[in-house]
């Protein structure tokens, strides 16, 4: 095929696959800024209602996610490719499908990273630049810490999915994704705070917040795994 074909075929999966990329960021990125922020103030002992935590979070952490995600769209169709080739027993083009996977979650992660960490600055009171700054800084720091946990993850229920009878009980499919996404969500996130927090030479109370930080990013792993499992099933037509 050449080149000019590959180019408008992908252009073509980009646009079919638009929506289904637009609801993983909506029903995955805000409920997840939610649940995340929610168990970490609570675990670290907030008196702040819930609700309103999840609020706050949803319109600074989660709006982030949201416009950083556009992203996802213009990758959206090598990561599902990806994932497919994951799914075969050949070894080559599991081989394949890992290189499409690392690439399109590096680039996603990264951006996605700069708008959260831009928009919850600015919301935060700093000045554009200076948010623009910490959202360089998070979105590097998602580049490096949660690519292999997020491949992992992936690869992980890319498998779990090619494995999956019809017949199979709906409590064990969505446990798999949950648990996979869960542990993966945890150590990324307990690793991003305590790198990002060592760059900042913040260290005081740095036991507590990454306890925090790894039940909330258990919590909101398992939701992003189930909603994962859930966005392929559609983009797969199942």
């Amino acid at each position: 095929m050449s080149r000019k074909k590959q180019d408008k075929s992908y252009f073509k999966a980009m646009l079919a696959l638009a929506p289904i990329s637009a609801a993983r960021s909506v029903l995955g990125d805000l409920p997840k800024a939610a649940v995340e922020s929610v168990v970490d103030q609570k675990v670290r002992g907030s008196k702040v209602p819930a609700l309103t935590i999840a609020g706050r979070a949803i319109r600074g952490k989660g709006l982030g996610r949201v416009l950083g995600a556009t992203a996802g769209v213009l990758t959206f169709p090598l990561y599902v490719r990806g994932m497919s080739m994951m799914s075969s027993k050949k070894k080559s083009d599991q081989k394949k499908g890992l290189g499409l996977l690392l690439g399109s979650t590096a680039a996603y992660g990264g951006v996605k990273g700069i708008g959260e960490g831009t928009v919850a600055g600015r919301m935060g009171g700093m000045k554009g630049i200076d948010a623009l700054k910490s959202g360089m800084r998070l979105g590097m720091a998602r580049s490096l810490v949660k690519l292999l946990p997020a491949v992992v993850s992936s690869a992980v229920i890319a498998k779990s999915r090619s494995q999956r009878k019809k017949d199979e009980n709906p409590l064990l499919k969505a446990l798999k994704p949950a648990v996979a996404g869960a542990v993966t969500g945890s150590a990324s996130r307990a690793a991003e705070h305590g790198i990002r927090s060592l760059m900042n030479k913040n260290t005081v109370g740095l036991g507590k917040r990454l306890k925090g930080k790894a039940l909330s990013g258990a919590a909101a792993g398992a939701l992003g795994g189930l909603v994962l499992d859930k966005v392929l099933g559609m983009a797969e037509g199942k």
